[in-house]
């Protein structure tokens, strides 16, 4: 009689590649999963933008800057829509751009007035925009997005605001991960403060 020798391994190897698989796609998936929940969601997720009425739209943003810091963040956003002079490839230009300031009972308001143009450029999407950081006597300050539709159908329209709010929203969080030294740059608080201590000795 011939003698049987089972083949362990053919088993066994294409169970070792699964494994390996496996371990390789949870090592990837595990640190996506805990990134994207470290991570600011984006304005389809968590963060819920209210409707717009007629070709007016208010959009509170979901972020509350410090006091001290809220010059410095108008001054940072105003570069930021101040770079965005030409279509190129971005997502939209501001042809007219400047900052205003007024004062009520109970609070300080801050705003960046932009006449802006949107892609797709064809479609005519223009807005009259007003970026506002409201400065309280007392309480927290918060900070909100005032569009008026001057050109543009609906479903683009809507499509472009949201996009530019997000792109807002992400510049506030870029402020937020910078350090005091490059905050200082727009606020120049750092160096008033330094400057203190040196006089101080």
């Amino acid at each position: 009689l011939q003698t049987l020798h089972p083949n362990f391994t053919s088993g066994w190897i294409p169970g070792s590649m699964l494994i390996v698989l496996l371990t390789t796609l949870a090592s990837t998936l595990y640190p996506m999963r805990v990134a994207s929940k470290l991570v600011t969601p984006g304005v389809m997720r968590k963060w819920k933008i209210p409707p717009p009425k007629g070709d007016e739209w208010f959009i509170p943003l979901p972020f509350a800057p410090a006091k001290i810091e809220v010059d410095g963040l108008m001054n940072y956003i105003y570069e930021y829509l101040e770079v965005h002079r030409t279509e190129k490839e971005e997502k939209f230009t501001s042809d007219k751009l400047w900052m205003e300031e007024r004062k009520t009972e109970t609070e300080r308001i801050k705003t960046i007035v932009a006449h802006t143009r949107h892609r797709p450029w064809d479609q005519g999407i223009m807005n009259i925009i007003k970026i506002n950081a409201r400065i309280p006597k007392e309480g927290t300050c918060s900070m909100d997005i005032y569009v008026k539709r001057l050109g543009g159908l609906t479903s683009p329209w809507k499509h472009a605001v949201r996009e530019f709010a997000d792109e807002i929203r992400k510049q506030c969080l870029v402020w937020r991960s910078l350090t005091p030294e490059q905050k200082s740059r727009y606020t120049g608080v750092v160096y008033k403060v330094k400057r203190e201590k040196a006089e101080s000795k």
